[in-house]
């Protein structure tokens, strides 16, 4: 089969297209015929060495959609369109930039769609991303009002898209005026100009505040975001890396309201043991997309062949949205 590999840390230019044996599947795995699949900025820091080891030809990738070839778990049949996301795959076993990846059967879910594989594969990690942190970390409610910074990003503009379907006023900042229009597309309530100081900006806007906020990453603003929150209010910081470094950044202790509450969430906890895939929504979300009511958020399509230009677009910040990759 073709897969990509990380020959050493590095930059795209350390990718290879290599040839390997399909995978041998174990016990209560299924190996799934990849289709296609998004990339993530994990991805990319996996491929520098900044993600925890590394080690010398993993198959890199997260997150994929494809169709069964063998299933040892008696849970689904050949041919059946599937998606899978996370699982350990890239970080504690191979990833899924190739034409197969085994991996356990929970990481494994049924799609009935009509979309195609490019479409499907804009969804799960994003959607799923940012589902958890809204419903699990901040319990959003029809009639709030939610503050989405880094609105642009795969993960912003799924946010800003399902919150809308649920009912909320969704305001939606981005540092860049030149997206201003892809947000507008998004039908939010208001676009903001992020020059890491919103409070005085919503404080006229919206007298009274606002009541939750997702942040992606950026401890600079934390302290800002929390100010823009009316009491009682809840923030959620969603981040792969930094962890308690963005606390500390963001000198949390010193800054935080006494009323405001604060959650984090890694996207590593995404489809864990304690949130099976087979307990996602992502079936829900397939089926509103079908119906355009809700946003896919790719914005660029690569072939596996030119997966190294896709990477040096990952790592740029400059793509609107999710990468995709098709086989």
């Amino acid at each position: 089969m073709k897969a990509v590999i990380a020959k050493e840390r590095g930059g795209p230019e350390v990718l290879r297209l290599v040839d390997l044996d399909i995978p041998v599947l174990a016990d209560g795995e299924v190996r799934i015929n990849v289709k296609a699949f998004g990339l993530n900025k994990v991805d990319s820091c996996y491929r520098r060495g900044l993600f925890r080891s590394f080690v010398p030809g993993q198959i890199l990738g997260i997150e994929a959609v494809g169709v069964v070839d063998k299933d040892l778990s008696g849970n689904f049949c050949p041919g059946q369109k599937v998606a899978t996301v996370m699982g350990g795959m890239m970080l504690n076993r191979p990833g899924c930039y190739a034409e197969y990846v085994s991996v356990s059967a929970q990481n494994v879910i049924k799609i009935d769609s009509s979309l195609s594989f490019t479409q499907l594969a804009g969804i799960p990690m994003a959607y799923g991303t940012a589902w958890l942190a809204l419903n699990k970390n901040l319990k959003i409610r029809r009639g709030q009002t939610l503050l989405v910074r880094n609105g642009t990003t795969s993960l912003g503009m799924a946010a800003i898209s399902y919150a809308k379907g649920k009912g909320l006023k969704v305001l939606a900042a981005t540092q860049d005026k030149n997206k201003i229009a892809l947000i507008r597309e998004l039908d939010v309530d208001k676009v903001l100009i992020d020059d890491e100081n919103l409070h005085e900006q919503l404080i006229k806007l919206y007298p009274v505040s606002i009541d939750c906020c997702l942040e992606q990453k950026n401890s600079l603003t934390i302290a800002d975001s929390m100010r823009c929150l009316k009491a009682w209010g809840g923030i959620t910081v969603v981040d792969w890396l930094m962890g308690e470094t963005t606390i500390r950044r963001s000198n949390l202790e010193q800054n935080l309201p006494p009323t405001i509450k604060y959650s984090y969430l890694s996207s590593e906890q995404l489809y864990c043991n304690k949130i099976p895939l087979s307990n996602s929504f992502l079936q829900w979300c397939v089926k509103k997309m079908e119906e355009n009511k809700l946003y896919n958020p790719i914005s660029d399509v690569f072939h596996i062949d030119e997966i190294i230009p896709a990477h040096a677009l990952l790592d740029s910040d400059y793509a609107d949205g999710k990468i995709v990759i098709t086989i």
